[in-house]
């Protein structure tokens, strides 16, 4: 893959990211950091996730990994047609099309906990963006299993936020 697979997420202590297809927590701050590393760039998701949104991102390629052609025949076509949103009806479709993209394309995979299963079991994250909150919150989605040992953290960021702390890590490169 030539282009940047990037990861970005907010779970709790429990790796909780979210309840009844809505974040768990209202943090302006997380939600300003997410904006910042997205915008401009493209972005990948499962249906729930796009429907929890409501609308295509703005100022971003949105990428919606769905299978349910119903669903698909009844979203706004003039996002599909303006470029603001693409359709992959399978992960190796997705996958496929990802290995046409330039080295200075970033991709950021922003949901839901399927979504970030295929990729990370795929082997296609290059960095994970995750804001650490603070407590455990009642959530009926968790993040899915990560290995730590196969990443490194290259930044934390927590004098800035009360109610997270912001950590960004590499994959580890394994000599074969």
């Amino acid at each position: 893959m030539k282009c940047k697979i990037k990861l970005i997420v907010a779970f709790d202590e429990k790796y909780n990211i979210g309840k009844n297809n809505k974040l768990l927590w209202n943090i302006p701050q997380d939600l300003k950091l997410f904006k910042k590393f997205t915008e401009n760039k493209i972005v990948v998701m499962g249906r729930n996730t796009f429907e929890s949104i409501g609308k295509c991102l703005p100022n971003r390629i949105n990428v919606l990994l769905c299978n349910d052609v119903e669903y698909i025949g009844n979203l706004d076509y003039s996002d599909i047609a303006e470029g603001r949103l693409r359709i992959y009806t399978s992960f190796n479709m997705l996958k496929d099309r990802l290995k046409d993209l330039s080295s200075e394309d970033e991709v950021f995979i922003i949901g839901g906990r399927n979504v970030y299963g295929q990729f990370l079991r795929a082997g296609l994250v290059d960095e994970l963006y995750i804001s650490h909150i603070k407590g455990v919150y009642e959530g009926d989605k968790k993040f899915p299993y990560i290995n730590w040992k196969q990443w490194e953290e290259i930044k934390e960021d927590r004098k800035y936020f009360k109610d997270f702390t912001f950590k960004k890590y590499v994959k580890k490169v394994i000599d074969k």
